[in-house]
């Protein structure tokens, strides 16, 4: 990144809702020959068919054509909140080059980072800080990556804009430019089904189907090859693991084929756990992390109550040190009004003299009220500093109290899925014997009518 441009890193990434359009609508995915609506709290149902990336001509040389699995360009205006200033400031102090793009969608990525407040051009210079383009491929995106500079799709953007906030650009794997346009080579034998995932999170796994070349299947059947599963225990789960031919993994495996664009072996542990063991493992590692920091920032107070009270030990030694010059002053003040009293013919000399000195013990006396003022600013320091290793050590026991319950609750829901499993093998096991019993039952019946 150009040293011009100092972005503050951007915050840790959610899953942004889907978008409306002007008329309040659900914006709606191209996919092939026909279209799929997202909205919250629904499943996505997508027919066989290949996502487009780019709105406009087919020409292939004009990067309009089909692409798979990827997001089509919004049309028409988007809200923008200017009262947003940390996220529009990152965009105001933007440079972003537009590539590889059809005109007709340049041009709406263009706008839409306009209204952002961001600085756009359609060919990458050493100005720039992004680039947005749908592939990796060409000189501008060739010498962006070179130069180390935040190279993103448009569904970067989107989600950016969907959320307010700037999303971290290494998130999501819909996040980089596609490899090429043709799909992972043998992904298109692929039919993948998905079941468990909430709407969005089912939407951008869906979109890597598509844009990897494979095709999404809407349910397990004969033609189905992977199922991508959140949890243990549905229909759909069952009827997979019972087939004996269908891969059973989770959406990291989508994820990095598309990264990596090849094929990624499926029995890879990481790929082969629950999506909801995945996020537990997550939240399990965030706590962690936190207890770490929470430690940290506890050590961190404890060392700075030890320079308090260290502070507050030469205060005092120093007021120590200030009193016994008060006392030695005090000494030679009573001594100097004894002088006065017998000597009255060098009366006004002494008188003098004592005077000074009072002087000076005036300003002793004012450094030790200096002193036992300061003495009590580092006392409440050290009793917020205090109050503060409490606090720390009461979010440090609430975090390893969450971590119990997320470990606890990690523990019970596997055993009840384990079990639910097994129940739902039995009951397919009986169904299996009843079945062999009524026909070795038929072919007696036949046996005796052919006699």
């Amino acid at each position: 990144m150009s040293s011009d441009y100092a972005f503050p890193p951007p915050p840790s990434f959610t899953e942004s809702d889907s978008e409306h359009d002007d008329d309040g609508s659900w914006r709606e995915r191209d996919s092939g020959d026909a279209r799929a609506a997202v909205s919250d709290g629904e499943d996505v149902e997508f027919t066989a068919g290949t996502a487009q990336r780019l709105s406009g001509n087919s020409t292939a040389d004009a990067f309009g054509a089909s692409v798979r699995g990827a997001r089509g360009i919004r049309r028409g205006p988007r809200d923008v909140n200017d009262d947003d200033d940390a996220f529009t400031s990152y965009f105001a102090r933007a440079r972003i080059a537009v590539c590889e793009y059809a005109r007709e969608d340049a041009e709406e990525i263009a706008r839409e980072l306009r209204a952002l407040g961001a600085r756009v051009t359609d060919a990458y210079d050493a100005t720039c800080t992004h680039v947005v383009t749908p592939f990796k491929r060409g000189d501008d995106y060739l010498s962006a990556v070179e130069d180390g500079k935040i190279v993103v799709s448009y569904a970067w953007i989107e989600d950016c804009v969907a959320q307010r906030r700037v999303v971290d650009a290494g998130e999501k794997a819909l996040y980089a430019p596609l490899t090429s346009a043709n799909g992972v080579r043998g992904f298109d034998a692929l039919f993948v089904a998905v079941d468990g995932y909430a709407a969005q999170e089912k939407a951008d796994i869906i979109e890597l189907i598509e844009a990897s070349g494979g095709t999404f299947a809407t349910s397990v059947d004969d033609r189905t090859t992977h199922l991508v599963c959140y949890r243990a225990g549905s229909e759909t789960y069952a009827r997979a693991l019972t087939s004996g031919r269908v891969a059973i993994v989770n959406h990291a495996w989508i994820e990095d084929c598309v990264r990596e664009w090849a094929i990624l072996p499926t029995r890879d542990v990481k790929y082969t756990k629950m999506g909801v063991e995945l996020d537990y493992e997550r939240d399990l590692e965030r706590e962690r992390r936190a207890r770490v920091d929470a430690e940290h920032e506890l050590d961190v107070e404890e060392r700075r109550a030890v320079s308090l009270q260290e502070l507050l030990d030469a205060e005092e030694r120093e007021r120590e040190d200030l009193q016994n010059q008060l006392n030695d002053s005090e000494s030679q003040r009573m001594a100097l009004r004894d002088m006065l009293e017998g000597e009255a013919d060098n009366r006004e000399g002494v008188h003098e003299q004592f005077l000074r000195t009072r002087g000076d013990v005036e300003e002793l006396q004012r450094l030790l009220r200096q002193s036992e003022a300061s003495r009590s600013e580092q006392e409440s320091r050290i009793v917020q500093g205090e109050e503060e290793r409490r606090s720390l050590l009461r979010q440090l026991e609430q975090t390893r109290g969450l971590q119990t319950n997320l470990q606890t609750q990690f523990t019970h829901s596997r055993q009840d899925l384990l079990t639910q499993l097994e129940q739902r093998l039995q009951q397919i096991e009986e169904t299996r014997s009843e079945l062999a019993e009524e026909r070795r039952g038929g072919a007696g019946k036949r046996a005796v009518v052919d006699k």
